[in-house]
C-alpha cells in the first residue's frame, strides 16, 4: 500500500513509549504492536489496558480510495538504480524482515506511481543479496543487461498479501491499522483510520469522522489505545481531552 511518501507495508510497529527505532521491513510493510486481546467483539466497558503500541515506520496513505480497496500486494523494496553490467538492480527496502529476500522466489513489479491494486508482472527471481540495512542488490529472470534493468528504475517490489512475515501475537502491520473504525470504550464512533504517522515520542493515528472537520490525531500509547480488533475492524480507545 505505497504512495508518495511511501507507507510500509510491511514495516511492524516496533517501538515503546521511549524511541526505540527499528529499520523498517517489508510491505512497504509496515506494522504495529499492541500487547492487547483479539476479542471478537467489543464490550461497552473499557477492556484490560495493554501495553505500549510499538511502531517503526512512517505510513503516508497514497490515496482515500484504499480504505474501499482490500490490498492484494504488500511492498517490501523500491528499485532505485541499475547495479553492474549483467542485469541487477539496487533496490531500497521496504520491510521489517531483510532476511525475507533470500527466501523470495518470484517477485510482482509495478510501475511508479501505479494504483494500489494495479496488475503486476511477475518476475522470477534469481538471487539476492543484502547490501547493507537499507538496500538489497536482485537479479530477476529475463534482466540481462544494464539497459534493461533501468527500465525499471522507480518500480515497486511487493509480495502477495497472504505471504506477508507472520508476526507475534499483538502485532500489527500498518495497513491492517488504517481503515479501521474508531469507537470510545463508551461505544460512540469516532472515525476510520486514515493514516498513521512516526513523531519523536510516539506514534500517531490520522482519525478522519464526523467529530471533526480535520482529522483527530489519537496518539499510538496504552493509556489511549485500549484495544485492537481486526476481525471487527475495531480500535476501541479511552477518549482524552484536547484530542480535538
Amino acid at each position: 500500500m505505497p504512495e508518495q511518501r511511501k507507507p510500509r507495508p510491511e514495516h511492524r510497529y516496533d517501538r515503546t513509549n521511549s524511541p526505540k527505532r527499528r529499520t523498517n521491513a517489508g510491505p512497504h510493510t509496515s506494522h504495529t504492536t499492541f500487547r492487547s486481546s483479539q476479542a471478537t467483539s467489543i464490550p461497552n466497558s473499557s477492556p484490560p489496558s495493554p501495553s505500549s503500541p510499538k511502531v517503526a515506520s512512517q505510513v503516508e496513505l497514497p490515496a482515500f480510495d484504499f480504505l474501499a480497496t482490500e490490498l492484494q500486494y504488500v511492498i517490501v523494496a523500491e528499485i532505485s538504480a541499475p547495479f553492474g553490467l549483467r542485469g541487477a538492480v539496487k533496490a531500497n527496502m521496504q520491510t521489517d524482515f531483510p532476511d525475507r529476500f533470500e527466501r523470495m522466489e518470484e517477485a510482482f513489479l509495478a510501475a511508479p506511481h501505479s494504483p494500489l491494486n494495479a496488475p503486476r508482472e511477475c518476475y522470477k527471481l534469481l538471487s539476492a543479496r543484502v547490501q547493507n540495512e537499507k538496500q538489497v542488490i536482485l537479479r530477476f529472470e529475463g534482466i540481462t543487461k544494464t539497459e534493461q534493468a533501468e527500465k525499471l528504475r522507480g518500480y515497486t517490489v511487493a509480495v502477495p498479501r497472504s505471504e506477508v512475515v507472520e508476526l507475534s501475537e499483538g502485532e500489527y502491520y500498518i495497513f491492517q491499522i488504517i481503515g479501521l473504525e474508531v469507537y470510545t470504550v463508551e461505544g460512540e464512533y469516532i472515525g476510520k483510520v486514515v493514516n498513521v504517522e512516526q513523531m519523536t515520542s510516539n506514534d500517531v493515528y490520522f482519525v478522519r469522522g464526523p467529530k471533526s472537520s480535520k482529522d483527530i490525531l489519537l496518539p499510538a500509547i496504552k493509556d489511549v489505545i485500549k484495544q485492537v480488533d481486526l476481525e471487527a475492524k475495531r480500535i476501541t480507545i479511552a477518549w482524552m481531552e484536547g484530542l480535538i
